[in-house]
């Protein structure tokens, strides 16, 4: 498993260097055919209302790129691609990059954490003392008080092992560009490949 993972790491970043070898700043594009445009005007003949024609097709397939761009980093599934919307889908990764983000946090003792470093250090302490007790107690009495809700089949629904076929229909079931794996790989490269 660990060959796998590490293959596909390999395999990720790959993509992101072809991914950002390929990517053309569309801002950049944008405004160089429009400039180009404008130089074109100032001399027509037929050659260059052809060249114009060219150039406008080139500048409303950039302003596409630039939007299909930021839908897919916004994440937004419910707005249709066709709409010109560009600052909101800017908008939306950066708040969603803003709510991602912990900026404080407080501690036990009530005064906050600011830092980064401070921060880490205070959910490792926290998580650390949720899970590490040093003094384990029998939980039987306390769980003789809670009514069983689940039953028996449903027990045995829970526990059966997970067969390839589950994995499959939990993974065609996502939507394709949801949240990435632990390996920075969205559904959508599974249900591709």
């Amino acid at each position: 498993m660990f060959r796998v993972h590490k293959k596909i790491k390999v395999c990720r970043i790959m993509l992101l260097n072809w991914n950002r070898s390929l990517n053309i700043n569309a801002g950049k594009e944008m405004k160089w055919i429009k400039g180009r445009i404008m130089e074109v005007k100032e001399g027509v003949s037929e050659h260059k209302r052809e060249e114009i024609v060219e150039l406008k097709r080139k500048l409303s397939l950039a302003y596409k790129n630039e939007e299909v761009f930021w839908s897919r980093r916004a994440k937004v599934a419910w707005l249709n691609e066709e709409d010109k919307n560009n600052k909101f889908f800017h908008a939306s990764v950066v708040e969603r990059r803003r709510m991602n983000q912990i900026s404080q946090l407080r501690r036990c003792e009530g005064e906050w954490c600011k830092t980064e470093q401070e921060i880490q250090e205070e959910i490792i302490q926290c998580f650390n003392k949720i899970f590490n007790s040093s003094q384990p107690e029998d939980f039987g009495e306390i769980l003789h008080g809670i009514p069983k809700t689940i039953s028996e089949q449903m027990n045995e629904k829970l526990v059966k092992p997970v067969t390839e076929i589950d994995i499959k229909d939990a993974v065609f079931s996502m939507h394709s560009h949801n949240s990435l794996g632990p390996d920075g790989i969205s559904p959508l490269f599974f249900q591709k490949f």
